[in-house]
């Protein structure tokens, strides 16, 4: 892939990023609802178990996809995760709201 297909990809990725808050965020408002009287019925584990899933996707896509693109934009590809994610901390890409 050249530098304009990764462009094009991050692209998409940012489509599919929006999605994926859209829906994390609508899991979340759901799971403050639930255990409102001190116990969970058998629908509230399954909202709940919705937004663990969906929070789970969403760091994977994030630490597998989005971000390796955008280090392979920028020559860095090479570095362990954990170097990764210091590098996006450090430069501010701890929020991409």
């Amino acid at each position: 892939m050249n530098e304009k297909d990764h462009i094009d990809l991050l692209r998409e990725y940012f489509v599919d990023l929006e999605k994926m808050l859209q829906l994390l965020d609508r899991s979340s408002k759901k799971a403050k609802e639930t255990g409102k009287h001190g116990e969970y019925s058998m629908e509230d584990y399954d909202i709940l178990e919705a937004f663990t899933a969906r929070f789970s996707r969403l760091a994977d896509f994030l630490a597998s996809k989005f971000l390796r693109t955008i280090l392979i934009l920028l020559r860095d590809d090479n570095i362990a995760f954990i170097d990764r994610a210091n590098f996006f901390r450090k430069n501010g890409g701890h929020s991409f709201r």
